[in-house]
């Protein structure tokens, strides 16, 4: 590897972050081949970086037959102490704007459901975060409008994404559902439950 500046090489095309990525996350060995088909990068583009990965130091090879095989270096001091930790913190990116969103609101919860654009892996760097709170009981009182607020102001310098919240209490959002209401059906049908009940208890009276 490089000693100055490094990560110029490293993160300097998108490929090479895809394919650091996977690595990371499977901790497993590929050839080329398989690794252009799972990422659907051009396969000459995947072997040029692959190569380059390799003579940097974070990723090994080794023949295996008329193919080459890669993997992970985990034993080098970039991978441990800058790629699994940005990967992992990437990772967890929705859980921590979920867990920030619940405390700084304040608002006691059934369930967090994530929807829209940032559910379906369709959003853009600006995009609101559209999520549904359930509460226990009680709708959208001024107080709980304001906390709301105040968290939405705080989302948006953190993380440079505002949340777009609709809130429900539990009985009517299980009412909209029984009657096939057309918001609350697409939020079942592409949401993601980030905190709390999944959508079976949730909707099961009396649980």
């Amino acid at each position: 590897m490089k000693f100055v500046r490094p990560l110029n090489d490293i993160f300097g095309q998108r490929s090479k972050v895809e394919l650091l990525r996977f690595l990371v996350r499977t901790r497993a060995e590929h050839t080329g081949r398989e690794l252009s088909r799972f990422l659907g990068l051009d396969p000459k583009t995947c072997h040029a970086a692959l190569q380059d990965l390799a003579r940097q130091g974070v990723v090994e090879h080794r023949k295996i037959g008329t193919a080459i095989a890669y993997k992970l270096n985990e034993r080098h001091v970039l991978v441990r102490r800058i790629l699994e930790p940005v990967f992992e913190t990437e990772d967890g990116l929705l859980e921590a704007y979920a867990n920030d969103l619940r405390k700084r609101a304040g608002i006691p919860l059934v369930s967090m459901i994530l929807f829209g654009s940032v559910a379906r892996g369709e959003e853009r760097p600006a995009s609101d975060v559209d999520v549904v709170l359930v509460t226990p009981a009680g709708g959208a009182g001024r107080e709980r409008q304001e906390a709301l607020d105040r968290a939405a102001t705080e989302l948006a310098g953190t993380y440079g994404n505002p949340p777009q919240v609709m809130l429900f209490s539990r009985r009517e959002f299980s009412r909209k559902a029984a009657a096939r209401d057309s918001f609350v059906s697409e939020v079942l049908r592409t949401g993601r439950v980030l905190y709390g009940k999944p959508f079976s208890q949730l909707l099961k009276h009396g649980a």
